[in-house]
């Protein structure tokens, strides 16, 4: 048997063919977007994403990170993340200013995160910000001190004459400040209003510091150093130990851990601060932009390779725990849309056989009085191609333009709908095929199925568009009305 009206079912087939096509798409789709700064606190994860925001990731069981909730932040970039007891501070990107500000979100409820505040000076970059006690210190042209104690109104109260700052540490009351040109200060911060230089080390330089116990740790491109800090008036040299490209340095228990340019984690044994011995140094990923480490657990944001979770307890031996990708929302979702292209093509299967099966021809110029003489079938099966098609179109309009937040409520509202129609439509048209089988004629006040030489004389006839008079195929004109057919 042929197709009649081919041209429906090339419209039919281009349809089907483009909603299985993106639905492939996107169901394959890459990472598409780059996790750039990473925050642990007890079970949570917080992963500022490029391009996207802020997405909060349980990992109480660190091999299987679960996602728990997203924030779309209005700017695309962070230089910098840090959480003060419910609040995460974001050094942000304003294109409209060409600065960077610092954006503040409630996580009080990790579910619903909020955006409920921002600082920013005129004409001031603020990349590089530092917290402690509720206390936001900006190293600018000097060192400004911020109460966000209420972060819906940050407050300036104080400042201290210091500049071209590389890090600063706290322990206690005091600030530890790693200068370009001034050494280590060490200032008295018990009164932020007014901080006091508390002791300067002109021989004390570089680019990083923390504070473990009564010992200070202070990195650069190429050492680490571990100084006596258990009178801070009187900071003495321990030990030294090199390292190769260092960028940034933690310390968990007896073990400082350093960041090497670009891919690899380097580890020293601490055990013995008076005498650092080199652990060893490995490849681990490519593009670590952050980490932070938790009980030996390390957490990387890892570029576009996601969130790398690694067991650090035996340095020798480390054990890549997981890795989780870093989606957009509606990407996260795409197996929705998966479901709904695979279902509409099954659909439309159905009905391209129901639609041979039948053999409906359409004469008629009228677009109204085609679709009456369409076959039902094929008419539920179009209705349900075409509206899960612009379904897929319209979430991927949406996210393409980033309103992330229209592709989610459309792929919610719509995609159901669309489920649902691409379900019921077969259902639909085997009903109609089940009642034509059973379709009847009246000859005298009397009904009978229709035989099997009716129904091959039917296939052999056309009905006339103007009356509905059965003809010969091989008819030019209505045998009634003269239509022509």
């Amino acid at each position: 048997m042929r197709f009649r009206n081919k041209k429906y079912l090339y419209i039919i087939f281009t349809i089907l063919l483009f909603s299985f096509l993106t639905s492939i798409e996107l169901a394959s789709a890459e990472r598409r977007t780059v996790a750039m700064d990473i925050y642990v606190s007890g079970n949570i994860a917080y992963v500022y994403v490029m391009d996207d925001g802020l997405q909060i990731i349980d990992i109480s069981n660190p091999a299987n990170p679960q996602f728990v909730s997203h924030l779309k932040l209005p700017y695309h970039t962070s230089f910098q993340m840090q959480k003060e007891n419910n609040h995460l501070y974001f050094s942000a990107f304003n294109p409209s200013s060409n600065l960077y500000e610092i954006q503040i979100v409630d996580i009080s409820n990790p579910q619903d995160p909020e955006l409920i505040g921002n600082y920013k000076q005129s004409g001031i970059d603020i990349g590089i910000f530092y917290l402690s006690n509720n206390l936001l210190f900006l190293p600018l042209d000097k060192l400004e001190i911020i109460d966000v104690s209420n972060p819906l109104s940050p407050l300036k109260i104080g400042e201290y004459n210091i500049d071209s700052v590389y890090d600063i540490c706290f322990s206690e009351d005091k600030a530890y400040i790693l200068t370009e040109s001034d050494g280590m200060s060490i200032l008295d911060i018990s009164t932020p209003e007014t901080p006091i230089l508390f002791k300067k080390y002109l021989n004390i330089n570089g680019f990083y510091i923390s504070i473990d116990g009564n010992y200070a740790i202070i990195s650069n491109w190429s050492t680490i150093h571990v100084y006596d800090n258990s009178n801070s008036s009187d900071i003495s040299l321990l030990s030294s130990i090199a390292a190769d490209e260092l960028v940034d340095h933690l310390v968990c228990d007896d073990v400082i851990y350093y960041h090497s340019y670009g891919s690899r984690i380097g580890t020293v044994d601490f055990s013995n601060p008076n005498s650092l011995s080199s652990i060893d140094l490995y490849y681990v990923i490519e593009g670590i932009n952050e980490m932070c480490v938790v009980d030996h657990i390390f957490y990387i944001a890892a570029d576009d390779n996601g969130m790398l979770i690694l067991d650090m307890s035996d340095p020798l031996n480390p054990l890549r725990l997981s890795i989780y990708d870093i989606y957009l929302p509606f990407v996260r979702n795409r197996n929705i849309i998966l479901i709904t292209a695979s279902a509409t093509v099954l659909a439309g299967i159905i009905g391209i056989l129901i639609w041979r099966r039948e053999k409906v021809s359409i004469k008629s110029k009228h677009f109204l009085t085609r679709i009456k003489q369409m076959n039902p079938a094929t008419v539920v099966f179009c209705i349900s191609s075409i509206f899960c098609t612009l379904s897929i179109i319209s979430i991927i309009i949406a996210c393409s333009i980033d309103a992330l937040g229209v592709g989610l409520v459309l792929m919610y509202t719509l995609g159901p709908i669309a489920l649902a129609i691409v379900v019921l439509a077969p259902l639909i048209t085997l009903s109609i095929v089940r009642v034509r089988k059973q379709k009847v004629i009246s000859t005298d006040d009397k009904t009978h199925p229709i035989s099997e030489d009716v129904h091959e004389q039917q296939e052999d006839s056309i009905f006339c568009p103007n009356c509905g008079t059965q003809n010969k195929r091989s008819s030019n004109h209505c045998s009634n009305c003269e239509f022509k057919l």
